[in-house]
Parts: structure tokens; C-alpha cells; sequence
């Protein structure tokens, strides 16, 4: 079923991009097919994910937009969870789905499971002391519709308890978000990388990395990002 914006949402075309206004919060849109723009204060969205994430996409539109249901993580239960339950859950709701990773946290609101994050096993990082380990934040999202005020720190909270972390780090992708989330609940930004580069087939429209070498340029073409935000969550040694 394609998931729908708020019925009183108002678009207005600026330039190259839209402009989507919810009551009093906007959500600028730019669409493209190739590459990003260099600086865009908003939303890019390539054309081959509008086709196959169209769902999860009007998701983050949803946000965006404030066009959700609110749940505060105090209210809620953070607790280790079974990858063949995470899995299922960031298929259905996170933008670029389930990868494997070590160790999986789920919130729940009563029996609701409302917020998944996971994380990769530790390793050996020189800007850490000889006996710790840096862990990655592979994958976090909310279910899609539900807004978790503090789930991402709660979650974070619940990994650190059990696993003592040395520092935690995790990736996003710049052309979809400013990782202003992240910078709330401790985050700081270490690096950025370069611009990746996907394969898409045309008539598919599914993608995979591009790998130098020469492809059909009939059935297919590149895409770009902008690459990401490298963040990390060091712990107060005290």
C-alpha cells in the first residue's frame, strides 16, 4: 500500500525543487537523476529510489513534516532483540533495509516494537586506549508513522551497559539529512567521505555500487551521492 502525505499538505515548485508545508513546518524537496547538488537545504532524492523505496521515502517526507505519532523513550523498554526480529523490522521501515551486524536493540512501547538499532562488533581504533573498542551504529530508524523522542540515546544507553564501548560510530548519508539527531544526543562529527557512485538499470531501476569498469550505457547509468558524515560517540572517561 503507498503511504500517503497529510491530506492538507500544501506544494509549491521553487526553481529546481518543491516545497512541501504541513501546518507550520516545510520540507524542501530536490528530485534528481545523476547527482545532488553541491549545498541544498533539504531533502535530495534520487529518481531510481522514488520507484523502488516510494514508501519508506513518503516515511521520511513524513517526518520531515512532523507528520507523525510522538513516544517519549521513557516510556519505553530498550532491550537486546534477535537479528531475525531486527531484520524484519528494518525491512520494513529503515530506507536501506536490514545488513548483518553483531548485536541488535530494540525500544518497545508496551509490546510495540517502535525503534530498532544495530550495531557491528568491536575494533581495534588508534585514537583508543590499548583494551577498548570502537563499535558502529550500522543501523537505526523508528517505525515508520511513530516519532521516539530520546530513543536513539536510550538505545545507545542500553549497548554502552552491556558491551562498554570505547567510542561508537556510525555514517549519514548528507544528502538526506544533516545528522542534526545524532549531534543531539552526543554525536560529533568526525569526517566526511567522498561521493559514492551506483549502477542503476534503467528499466529496474535497482542499484548497486559502481565498480570501475564499463557497462551498457542503454540499460544503465550512474548515480551519485554526496557521500556521508562520519560521527563519533565518545563516552565520558569518568
Amino acid at each position: 500500500m503507498i503511504k500517503e502525505l497529510p491530506k492538507d499538505t500544501k506544494t509549491k515548485q521553487e526553481d529546481q525543487h518543491i516545497c512541501l508545508t504541513y501546518q507550520q513546518h516545510k520540507c524542501y524537496i530536490y528530485f534528481f537523476k545523476e547527482e545532488p547538488l553541491p549545498k541544498f537545504n533539504g531533502l535530495q532524492l534520487p529518481i531510481d529510489l522514488l520507484v523502488t523505496k516510494q514508501d519508506k521515502l513518503i516515511s521520511t517526507i513524513q517526518s520531515k513534516l512532523h507528520y507523525t505519532r510522538k513516544i517519549y523513550a521513557r516510556q519505553c523498554i530498550a532491550r537486546r532483540i534477535e537479528s531475525i526480529v531486527a531484520e524484519k523490522f528494518l525491512n520494513d521501515h529503515h530506507l536501506m533495509s536490514y545488513t548483518k551486524s553483531a548485536f541488535h536493540y530494540g525500544l518497545f512501547d508496551s509490546a510495540e516494537l517502535v525503534a530498532v538499532a544495530s550495531f557491528s562488533k568491536g575494533r581495534r581504533m588508534n585514537r583508543l586506549e590499548e583494551h577498548q573498542r570502537s563499535f558502529e551504529l550500522v543501523r537505526f530508524c523508528c517505525k515508520e508513522g511513530i516519532t521516539v523522542t530520546g530513543g536513539l540515546t536510550k538505545l545507545l544507553k542500553c549497548f554502552a551497559n552491556e558491551k562498554t564501548p570505547g567510542d561508537i560510530m556510525t555514517y549519514v548519508d548528507k544528502q538526506l539529512s544533516e545528522g542534526v539527531s545524532y549531534l543531539k544526543c552526543g554525536f560529533k562529527l568526525h569526517s566526511e567521505t567522498k561521493k559514492q557512485e551506483f549502477l542503476v538499470n534503467s528499466r529496474t531501476f535497482e542499484r548497486d555500487y559502481y565498480k570501475e569498469g564499463k557497462f551498457d550505457p542503454k540499460n544503465f547509468y550512474i548515480t551519485k551521492n554526496l557521500g556521508n558524515l562520519k560521527l563519533v560517540y565518545t563516552f565520558d572517561k569518568n
